[in-house]
């Protein structure tokens, strides 16, 4: 198996140990369309737990992220109870208002 491959394995099982180490209570997500991003900039878009603390988090967007040249830089805790992910604008353009629209997720646990 080569490194890339045994990384993404070691990655996956990671992510999946972290959802059920914290007995996993659920998933809190907020749909969006993202504002307007000036060319080399970026965008953190943080979503709540109500009632536990976050233990994973991510970004669901169809085509029109990518089409429109967006990358998603970091997705990370911000704070025990709050999961973060950066998009960043390296297009040398600005986005056009509502050009994408995007899902943000946060799994919740409990300790």
């Amino acid at each position: 198996m080569n490194f890339l491959k045994a990384s993404r394995a070691v990655l996956a099982a990671t992510f999946c140990a972290a959802a059920t180490v914290g007995h996993a209570h659920g998933i809190e997500s907020q749909t969006l369309t993202l504002p307007v991003i000036g060319a080399g900039d970026s965008y953190e878009v943080v979503t709540q737990c109500s009632h536990a603390y976050a233990v994973n988090g991510g970004i669901q967007s169809g085509d029109e992220l990518l089409a429109s040249g967006l990358e998603i830089t970091g997705s990370y805790p911000k704070t025990t109870k709050s999961w973060a992910v950066e998009i960043t604008n390296d297009t040398g353009r600005p986005t056009a208002i509502n050009e994408v629209n995007a899902t943000f997720y946060v799994t919740c646990g409990r300790h």
